[in-house]
């Protein structure tokens, strides 16, 4: 399973224009923002890609990229968390106005696990699955993310608790987008398709990852998907930027 993950929103904007080449205003962010991603997804290598699905922000379901890419033949899903809090739960949110979008397949949502605390973890895992059967019940795949930093020092205990509280419920039905593991077979008894997410990695350290043990999980990369990808690229090198990137992933995940 590989679903490309296109977004970024207000708090991570600037950074992916930043190394797009694209200096950006609060004013002009979204508009440049939807630019770039329209290239993207408007690329050869991306539409003669195995990506399956695509994650936008809302603002690009509202531009109608959204219906361009199920018409395209692309799985879509909606971020619809609006950021997290201090502890890294989610901030409420409002799931009304995914009806607006009939063309949907799925949503996401992320969360950032900051502390080894069985309680605390709990916490965030919980929270993200409630949400998730709200979304379930919308006849929409939720992707729920409890993401953990890659630099953390106490990483794969946190990991470990995270599978553990996953394994205790019901997640049939979902997507689990996790940070790569530290130990291979972490999440391997999940009832559910398990996609990792970049978190930070270069694309060649991702990708290596994903094939020395961890092949049991998908892909869902923003930031090693668009790597090396530059506005002032021609659309020869754009493309075949893109494809090098997309084939690496896609060979990893096999």
């Amino acid at each position: 399973m590989f679903i490309a993950a296109l977004d970024q929103s207000g708090g991570s904007t600037p950074g992916a224009l930043e190394k797009y080449g694209v200096k950006c205003t609060d004013d002009n962010m979204m508009d440049l923002m939807h630019e770039m991603r329209s290239r993207v997804v408007q690329s050869p290598a991306f539409k003669e890609s195995n990506i399956g699905g695509v994650i936008l922000f809302k603002d690009s379901l509202e531009r109608g990229l959204g219906d361009y890419l199920d018409a395209e033949g692309f799985d879509v899903y909606a971020k619809v968390d609006v950021g997290i809090n201090e502890d890294g739960s989610l901030k409420d949110f409002d799931i009304d106005w995914l009806d607006e979008f009939p063309f949907l397949h799925g949503t996401k949502m992320r969360s950032v696990v900051q502390y080894n605390d069985r309680n605390y973890i709990r916490m965030i895992v919980i929270q993200q699955l409630m949400y998730a059967y709200k979304i379930k019940q919308k006849g929409l795949v939720p992707i729920v993310e409890p993401e953990v930093p890659i630099h953390h020092p106490q990483k794969d205990s946190i990991e470990m608790e995270i599978e553990a509280v996953l394994e205790r419920n019901d997640v049939a039905g979902m997507i689990c987008k996790l940070t790569i593991p530290m130990m291979p077979v972490r999440y391997n008894s999940l009832n559910c398709p398990v996609v990792a997410l970049s978190g930070g990695y270069t694309t060649e350290d991702a990708c290596f990852l994903l094939e020395n043990g961890r092949n049991h999980m998908g892909a869902s990369f923003s930031r090693a998907l668009l790597e090396g990808l530059h506005v002032d690229q021609t659309d020869e090198m754009f493309d075949n930027m893109l494809r090098m990137n997309i084939e690496q992933i896609s060979n990893a995940i096999r």
